[in-house]
């Protein structure tokens, strides 16, 4: 059985090329292989043809049978044991197909979806579980570089793929300055691809506090000590390797070269890794035989709405020059709030005097603010007595042979 129009369409351009006209040419490859996966999908689990004109008329003439043809397709992809990630991705992208040739009305996405955990626990991590991550960061490879990454992660709430198209002209001055940052998006984030990072695309704002901006300038000095010439157009957070075509082994690059931004699989790989060497990462299977892992960027998110919420509960926000709305927190992590001019709401000065506030409670003191010029106390210290040593405001120096970390602390 065949699906495919008769229509004569070639005074027009096919809906699938009309869809894939409005992105770049990554994005576009990998819509295109969706698309196509999808199609061979109908013809697996339906025993039909179907085409990209075909499909769309059904969207436009049925959209109830269009979404029950997707689920259908989305529950034919997870028994073929493709991740429900992959799954969930498939379909979306056939939702934006339909979308972009004009087709409304489809609806909310079903709950089995929107609500089927991927990677991280329901429960937010524990600020002992974040400090020890970020401690592990500390004591790597790029150690100053990952934990950074950690830092703005969990005191912003931002999802990682902003992270790989944050550039240092877009907060230096406020780096430089100390204290809290915060990092006005008001039009296209692109990473280094061209493609635009934000999942909601309208403008919004951003921070963190003072103990990510502490790490961030430390990063940069360490930077540029080694070489490199840093500039505006500097990527914040650097990869020191590179994947050449047709090669699956990574090239070095040299610490005095200017390096490509980070990947959202560089970043997911620190932080899965540190938690791991921290001891506090928990991974189980599901019945899917799904790997769930405990200790992940976006587990950063949900922590950091707990801390905001028990700020506000500890009464932090009362005396706000500007008061407090809840709503902010839903703008500063790059989703829909109920204020169409929320970028005009929420200005520069207001963001900035919520991180004042906010500030002690997303800290977990891996990186203490050291004055120089003082005597220092030194001591070497286990993996277990380390976060003790730095709530007494010990910094970490380095780490030794035996999982021993050398500290000190001012006398």
């Amino acid at each position: 059985m065949s699906l495919k129009s008769n229509l004569n369409i070639s005074y027009v351009s096919r809906p699938l090329e009309r869809w894939l006209k409005n992105f770049p040419r990554t994005t576009q490859n990998q819509y295109r292989m969706n698309f196509n996966r999808f199609i061979k999908a109908v013809e697996e689990a339906k025993g039909i043809t179907i085409d990209d004109v075909a499909l769309l008329e059904l969207a436009k003439n049925n959209s109830m049978a269009f979404n029950e043809l997707l689920l259908d397709i989305h529950r034919h992809l997870r028994a073929q044991s493709y991740s429900s990630k992959y799954a969930a991705v498939v379909y979306a992208s056939m939702r934006s197909f339909a979308r972009h040739n004009g087709v409304d009305g489809l609806g909310k996405i079903p709950k089995i979806l929107t609500n089927e955990p991927v990677y991280t626990e329901q429960e937010p991590l524990t600020d002992d579980e974040v400090r020890r991550t970020e401690l592990a960061a500390l004591t790597g490879a790029h150690g100053l570089r990952n934990a950074a990454i950690i830092a703005v992660l969990r005191q912003s709430g931002q999802r990682r793929s902003v992270l790989t198209a944050l550039k240092w002209g877009m907060v230096k001055e406020q780096v430089l300055q100390g204290g809290v940052v915060v990092v006005n998006v008001n039009g296209p984030l692109l990473d280094a691809r061209g493609i635009d990072v934000r999942k909601v695309k309208h403008p919004y704002r951003f921070g963190w506090g003072s103990e990510a901006t502490a790490l961030v300038m430390e990063m940069i000095n360490e930077r540029i000590r080694r070489g490199e010439q840093i500039d505006d157009d500097s990527w914040l957070f650097r990869s020191y390797s590179i994947m050449q075509p047709g090669s699956k082994i990574p090239v070095h690059i040299s610490h005095r070269e200017r390096g490509p931004p980070v990947t959202e699989d560089i970043i997911w790989k620190i932080v899965t890794g540190c938690a791991k060497a921290a001891q506090v990462q928990k991974v189980r299977k599901t019945d899917r035989g799904e790997v769930l892992y405990r200790v992940t960027p976006k587990a950063f998110r949900p922590w950091f709405k707990s801390k905001v919420r028990q700020a506000f509960q500890s009464g932090a926000f009362n005396n706000m020059s500007l008061g407090f709305d809840m709503e902010l927190v839903k703008h500063l992590m790059g989703q829909t709030c109920e204020y169409r001019d929320a970028y005009d709401k929420f200005s520069q000065e207001y963001v900035a005097d919520f991180y004042r506030h906010v500030d002690k409670y997303l800290t977990v003191r891996t990186w203490p603010s050291i004055q120089p010029g003082d005597a220092w106390k030194h001591e070497v210290v286990s993996l277990d007595e380390l976060p003790s040593y730095l709530d007494k405001g010990y910094e970490l120096l380095k780490e030794l042979s035996g999982m021993k970390y050398l500290v000190r602390v001012r006398r």
